[in-house]
């Protein structure tokens, strides 16, 4: 329905606004993640320690919350 579709295209929007708060790292690495590649993927691919990822994607998480008011990690 064009309601439905009004939605999709609103999301989608958000989206991109708030990929655009990321760093250039945070964003690869979010993009690496959605590709479905792990955290120690990401680590080996780009040479670095896993820990210096995790700690990328916390910062990912954190910019969301504060953007989009949940936690993408808890059930809503």
């Amino acid at each position: 329905t064009p309601e439905e579709q009004y939605e999709l295209d609103e999301s989608a929007r958000r989206v991109a606004e708030f990929k655009k708060t990321l760093t250039p790292v945070q964003l690869r690495r979010l993009e690496m993640l959605e590709e479905g590649m792990s955290e120690r993927e990401i680590s080996k691919e780009e040479g670095t320690c896993l820990k210096s990822v995790q700690e990328t994607i916390e910062q990912v998480i954190s910019k969301f919350i504060k953007f989009f008011g949940f936690d993408p990690r808890q059930k809503r």
